[in-house]
């Protein structure tokens, strides 16, 4: 049989090719490109699943957020707050006196278990306040803005820059605003006065009375110092303000007399020494009750109780 010598040639360079393939298959490391692959198809379907848990979060999260949006657009276009909502809010613990200065730089005594709401910055034509309890205020003077109190019985003080003293409590039948300088103009519904210095405004919130008095402004601000003074003073009186002073609660066991006068002036005196002065000057005796201590190891509030004879 005779050979073609092209077919020779050809068959050789088809078995040349073979081998190259051979070579190149040998280097391949078939366990490294597997691995390759399964990660990316790995990827693939983490980031699928990732967008498939956005998709399902984002639509369960969506009507809840726009109820809170309209819950807060609703709140910011519609409060009665006189104050702006980007606020601060100061409480004073039980038997402490604290003093802050505002943003505008007048300066503020808050008495025992009282609070007050101001915006971090006063914008616009008015400088106002809200007060729940007791408060001194010494107002920086600004015409083109006046200050503004305002108390939750809907009793308004505005000044433009004096000093003067609210008291609020919400646990007090009456509210009281007494001005020590300047002049303020105090307003409750249709009453509206100019008061002048020496001069208390008293709200009866019981029997919706309000009026206009002159009294002694430093027996109504000695607290900013740390002193009490009683210029015949009820004995109801003196109970309440020793026991929001000392933060104890005192109770009178023959209420019948709690209007009894009391005259004094304390400063440093403990809670004892005043109740044992009370004692020589009234017909009063006092015990101290101990103090019971609940299931969590806390105490209850010390209580005394008074008997006025």
């Amino acid at each position: 049989m005779k050979v073609n010598d092209g077919e020779i040639k050809e068959q050789l360079r088809e078995i040349a090719g073979l081998q190259n393939d051979i070579r190149l298959y040998k280097q391949i490391d078939v366990s490294r490109a597997y691995d390759r692959t399964m990660d990316k198809i790995n990827r693939r379907q983490r980031k699928a699943l990732l967008w498939n848990v956005f998709n399902r979060a984002a639509a369960i999260l969506f009507i809840p957020l726009l109820v809170c949006t309209s819950i807060l657009l609703y709140h910011n276009h519609h409060t009665d707050s006189p104050v702006a909502e980007s606020c601060a809010e100061v409480k004073v613990s039980p038997g402490t006196i604290m003093q802050i200065e505002l943003p505008d730089h007048s300066r503020v005594w808050l008495n025992s278990e009282s609070s007050l709401r101001y915006p971090l910055a006063f914008k616009g034509k008015v400088r106002a306040v809200e007060l729940k309890g007791e408060g001194f205020f010494n107002v920086h003077t600004d015409a083109a803005m006046p200050f503004e109190v305002t108390v939750p019985s809907g009793l308004k003080v505005i000044a433009c820059g004096t000093e003067f003293n609210v008291k609020a409590y919400s646990d007090e039948d009456t509210n009281e605003v007494v001005l020590q300088e300047g002049a303020i103009e105090v307003i409750y519904k249709n009453y509206h006065a100019t008061v002048q210095p020496g001069e208390m405004v008293g709200l009866d919130r019981k029997n919706k009375r309000i009026g206009r008095s002159a009294v002694r402004t430093d027996e109504k601000t000695a607290w900013t110092d740390g002193r009490i003074i009683f210029r015949n003073t009820p004995m109801e009186e003196v109970i309440k303000q020793l026991s929001r002073r000392y933060n104890v609660d005192i109770t009178v066991q023959n209420p019948k007399q709690k209007s009894y006068l009391v005259r004094a002036t304390f400063s440093s005196e403990t809670l004892t020494q005043i109740l044992d002065f009370l004692k020589l000057a009234a017909p009063v005796e006092w015990r101290m009750v101990k103090a019971e201590q609940n299931g969590d190891s806390t105490f209850n509030k010390q209580q005394i109780n008074v008997i006025i004879k």
